[in-house]
């Protein structure tokens, strides 16, 4: 299985949105969505969708958003099944 941790830092306290995104800009799965303290903080997205299914190969987009729009980023993931 899977598994990709997540790192971001936040300068303020704030709400903080953290959403996968597959290239359709459709969300995927959102895994933060929450008032954070400042600091440094990971998340673990186990590549499964909101319905608990695994995502196919592809690459998703990992976007953190806060309201004001003072802090967002995007990185790129990209994932290769293999039948084993």
């Amino acid at each position: 299985m899977l598994v990709i941790t997540i790192q971001y830092d936040l300068t303020v306290a704030t709400d903080v949105r953290l959403a996968i995104y597959d290239l359709l800009g459709r969300e995927v799965l959102r895994l933060v969505n929450q008032q954070m303290e400042a600091g440094y903080h990971h998340v673990v997205w186990n590549a499964r969708d909101n319905h608990g299914y695994e995502v196919s190969t592809g690459i998703y987009f990992v976007v953190a958003v806060t309201p004001d729009g003072a802090e967002r980023s995007v990185q790129s993931v990209a994932f290769h099944t293999t039948l084993g």
